[in-house]
């Protein structure tokens, strides 16, 4: 199962490259859901990324992917999903459409266990809200800087 969004940003690519990528420590900052967030190292693949939710909720995430030349990474979700999304991985990337604006876009993937199947098409739903709210809070801090 695979979930596409994107926004356009009023901002240069490199002012969201460096509020979203070089910035992964601090999704915190930016993103309301998320009451903190920290790394477990210096930002390269490998690292582990660590968002406290209210209600005791943590999300671990491993990077999996960083590239700042083509400002694109992607990270696997390593555990706080609900026991039926078995793996899920977020692809990003921050791209140049002129005039000093850029789009961001995330393409998440998710695999379901065979009993979540029925819910493929409200999962789909489910993410793709979240992934705009996120998006456009992303587009909001960036237009900030």
């Amino acid at each position: 199962m695979q979930v596409t969004a994107s926004i356009e940003i009023n901002a240069s690519v490199d002012t969201a490259w460096q509020v979203f990528g070089e910035d992964f420590e601090g999704i915190s900052k930016w993103l309301d859901a998320i009451i903190s967030s920290s790394l477990d190292g210096d930002l390269a693949v490998g690292v582990t990324r660590t968002c406290n939710f209210p209600k005791d909720l943590v999300i671990k995430e491993k990077l999996t992917h960083f590239d700042p030349k083509t400002r694109s990474l992607t990270y696997a979700i390593l555990s706080g999903l609900p026991a039926f999304m078995l793996k899920v991985d977020n692809a990003w990337t921050i791209e140049d459409i002129g005039n000093s604006r850029s789009r961001a876009t995330s393409v998440v993937t998710a695999k379901l266990a065979w009993y979540a199947i029925p819910l493929v098409p409200m999962v789909k739903i489910g993410l793709g809200k979240t992934l705009k709210g996120a998006l456009a809070q992303l587009a909001t801090a960036v237009e900030k800087t």
